[in-house]
């Protein structure tokens, strides 16, 4: 496996809406712009990126350290993004329909 299928893979454990608002900072977003974008509360966008960082076992990093493995991953969600794969894990009640922009 090369290293954007494992990163995709990796990716693709996260819910839609996770998965949303961590491609959206790859963007270069921010939480705001996040929440307005949205509609939603930027304390949800926040948990959201939270609870990614948690399954992505993110958490235990640094900030810098945190921040260089997200961008590792941007590629592989701008991939996921631009041929329309869904992650793994629906949101009960959502859609990923509903989450694209």
């Amino acid at each position: 496996m090369d290293e954007l299928s494992s990163r995709v893979a990796v990716l693709q454990r996260l819910s839609p809406a996770e998965f949303d608002v961590l491609r959206l900072r790859c963007e270069g977003r921010t939480t705001a712009d996040i929440s307005a974008l949205r509609g939603i509360p930027q304390r949800e966008v926040l948990f959201r990126l939270a609870h990614a960082y948690d399954i992505l076992w993110l958490t235990h990093l640094d900030r810098d350290a945190r921040q260089d493995a997200i961008d590792g991953l941007c590629a592989a969600a701008a991939y996921i993004h631009a041929n329309e794969l869904p992650p793994s894990r629906p949101v009960a009640g959502q859609t990923s329909a509903a989450l694209t922009p």
